[in-house]
């Protein structure tokens, strides 16, 4: 399997390394450098140094310090780190470094990876919170688009959290506690939302 790691957040002690230690098992991973690493970018760095895991850094500007330059199985130069770095590596599944700035709004380059991924229909993953599984909905529907009214309050739910079944096979499910959900606002705003898995197996039923 093959990850692609991008963002810029931090989470409490061992959060990070241990969700990269639950899919290291022949993985390749695909780092987005973009420059002077934060805390958390720090840390997943150093977690595949330390693991002399199999990794590809790519960058768009500025200079890869020469430890991962020489570390990583290869260095590669694009023109737009997020979406090229996305474009080649479509299959992956990527992890998120997930960030949020003083007003809990998700920084640009958190809503640009998930918005990007998704619309690759790329599987997201936030990194920072236990590999919840991230997905993109919008808070109403489209307004040149009609509407059928749900059947019931389950049908409702599902119409309004935008849920695209099925991502997740009933074995995934069961080894998922949380998901996160990330609701986009006519206004452009973003929010995340955790919801528990019983509670979306029960909309998926």
């Amino acid at each position: 399997m093959e990850y692609i790691i991008g963002g810029t957040g931090n989470a409490p002690a061992n959060v990070i390394e241990a969700g990269l230690g639950d899919v290291k098992e022949g993985a390749k991973f695909h780092y987005m450098w973009s420059g002077r690493p934060t805390a958390g970018q720090a840390r997943v760095l150093d977690w595949l140094v330390d693991y002399g895991a199999d990794f590809t850094v790519y960058f768009a500007s500025g200079r890869v310090h020469p430890t991962i330059m020489q570390a990583a199985t290869n260095v590669i130069a694009v023109d737009d780190l997020i979406l090229d770095t996305l474009k080649i590596n479509s299959k992956a599944h990527i992890l998120v470094l997930f960030d949020a700035d003083e007003q809990e709004n998700p920084t640009q380059m958190t809503q640009s990876i998930i918005f990007e991924g998704d619309r690759l229909g790329m599987m997201l993953q936030d990194l920072t919170n236990g590999l919840v599984p991230i997905w993109v909905t919008d808070d109403e529907p489209n307004a040149n688009e009609p509407v059928e009214a749900p059947r019931s309050p389950q049908d409702a739910l599902k119409r309004d959290l935008g849920i695209p079944v099925p991502l997740f096979s009933e074995e995934d499910l069961g080894l998922i506690s949380m998901v996160q959900l990330v609701v986009t606002f006519v206004d452009g705003s973003m929010e995340a939302r955790a919801i528990p898995i019983k509670t979306l197996q029960n909309l998926l039923n």
